[in-house]
């Protein structure tokens, strides 16, 4: 237990390694903490190794650690149900399995994420078509498409918003993600999967277009985004 003298100072610098309740810097939301997404950074790195490996070789790693993931979180996340499952709470057993903590990410939220995403890696290598090469342009320039889409968003609540309520109704986004919206004011289903299709269709366009500055200056900094 740290003395109340340093516990200010401290958490100012451990809140961005991995949160534990003390305060961090004052009018900072941290989301990203170095622990864990600097191991998962590691770990798609190492995985450069195995993706170098002869195509069959390859795949069975990527099916096999795939599925022992899914395995473990389904395992150990379903005993987390049971043990933790009371009278008041009455969500559906698959959505208590599914509702893992992001921010900071659980170990549970990391298997149930990548472990199902390196057992398709086999599949995905075959798969041919308008949708592998859609797919494969978010692929080659994945940092431009994670820095384009939370502005992208954020706009397009705003807009949506007055359009439908006459106003943007920026104050409840202002602790995004943590935002909280009256029932007056949320989406109906069809109109939030109307605007994530569209979204993905601009930033298709927009990762289209900048694939093409990188092809035309291969050895320019842009080839980081």
């Amino acid at each position: 237990m740290l003395p109340e003298t340093i516990r200010p100072s401290f958490g100012r610098f451990w809140e961005f390694i991995y949160p534990s309740g003390l305060q961090g810097p004052e009018g900072v939301t941290i989301l990203y903490v170095i622990v864990p997404w600097i191991g998962v950074m590691a770990a798609g790195y190492g995985f450069g190794l195995i993706f170098s490996m002869d195509e069959k070789r390859r795949r069975k790693i990527c099916l096999m650690t795939g599925l022992a993931m899914t395995a473990a979180f389904l395992i150990a996340g379903s005993h987390l149900v049971y043990r933790n499952s009371s009278a008041e709470n009455v969500s559906p057993f698959w959505m208590q399995l599914l509702n893992q903590n992001k921010y900071p990410a659980s170990q549970l939220f990391l298997l149930m994420t990548l472990g199902p995403l390196l057992a398709l890696v086999p599949l995905a290598e075959r798969t041919k078509g308008r949708l592998a090469k859609g797919l494969d342009v978010f692929g080659k320039v994945p940092l431009f498409f994670y820095l384009l889409h939370i502005p992208l968003i954020h706009l397009s609540a705003l807009l949506v918003n007055m359009i439908n309520y006459g106003k943007s109704l920026s104050g409840f986004y202002d602790t995004a993600p943590y935002c909280y919206l009256p029932d007056e004011y949320k989406w109906s289903l069809p109109l939030v999967y109307l605007v994530f299709i569209v979204n993905i269709a601009l930033l298709f366009l927009a990762c289209r277009w900048y694939l093409k500055i990188n092809a035309t200056h291969p050895a320019g900094w842009l080839r980081y985004i």
